[in-house]
């Protein structure tokens, strides 16, 4: 992790979170393809990516979200210091301010997809950063620091930022757990996101089930043709959805009583071969 102290970058301090914003890379274990042996039966990595931090220790663009010059504003002595340490370590920095036409002397672009060119290392002084993280993937920045201490400065309730995976494609699923007076606990899939309130578009089961069953819940869906990959997008990985089904079932038998709620939305299945990763989640105990 990088963190702040009064404006410098250093290791060990809790003044900032990095976030990891690059698109998915191909199936690689410590920065090198990975081996047969280091893959699971369809084709999903055994072992968690790594991203290539030299681009994040030794960037050769970065972004400053959130520039000021101004005197008094606490995101000022911030820049100050990004501006002398880019100088020093031979980045190119870009201010990104909407409205400012320059800050320390360097022009200033509205926005990160104004960047004129691929950003390395986006740094975020503003008070609200999560609208902010969308806009980063969308541009492809490779990584990110949050300074949350310009938040509090701000007012902003932020008690830390997660760092996570950026998942740009994929079918939005739901999977959840609900707890029936006759039956005991139910497991629930189908299609999530914004779909699951406008489509009602689920199947249920009370388990304990096998993976044929599971299956047979993805063919009762109306909408199970999105998995199948639909104007162009390729197939869905539908194995790993059945495998967070059948591991949801397992929790629910386990838990028992104890688990009053579950409700992954959204699970993103990404495609065939790269698994799925749950987005939001929660869980209601007794």
């Amino acid at each position: 992790m990088l963190g702040s102290t009064h404006g410098t970058l250093t290791t060990g301090a809790r003044r900032a979170r990095v976030l990891a914003c690059d698109e998915r890379p191909g199936p690689a274990v410590h920065g090198r393809p990975a081996d047969t042996d280091e893959l699971d039966f369809s084709g999903r990595l055994l072992y968690a990516d790594v991203p290539d931090l030299d681009r994040f220790f030794r960037p050769e663009s970065v972004a400053v979200i959130g520039a000021s010059d101004s005197e008094g504003r606490p995101n000022t002595g911030v820049t100050r210091q990004l501006v002398d340490w880019a100088e020093r370590v031979g980045a190119r920095l870009h201010p990104v301010h909407p409205t400012r036409v320059s800050v320390f002397g360097i022009p200033c672009v509205p926005s990160v997809a104004a960047v004129p060119e691929p950003v390395d290392l986006a740094v975020l002084l503003v008070a609200d950063p999560l609208p902010v993280i969308e806009e980063l993937g969308a541009a492809k920045v490779r990584f990110a620091v949050v300074f949350a201490s310009i938040a509090r400065c701000e007012g902003v309730a932020l008690d830390g930022v997660l760092v996570c995976q950026m998942v740009e494609r994929g079918v939005e699923m739901v999977v959840g757990v609900a707890h029936d007076d006759l039956f005991g606990p139910t497991v629930t899939v189908g299609l999530g996101g914004v779909l699951v309130e406008v489509l009602r578009d689920t199947a249920v089961r009370v388990p304990p089930f096998a993976e044929e069953q599971a299956h047979g819940m993805l063919a009762e869906l109306r909408g199970r043709a999105l998995l199948e990959g639909v104007r162009g997008r390729p197939p869905a990985d539908v194995d790993a959805l059945v495998e967070v089904v059948l591991r949801v079932q397992r929790m629910a038998l386990e838990l028992g009583d104890g688990l009053a709620e579950l409700d992954i939305n959204p699970l993103m299945v990404l495609p065939r071969g790269q698994g799925a990763v749950a987005l939001d989640a929660l869980a209601l105990c007794r």
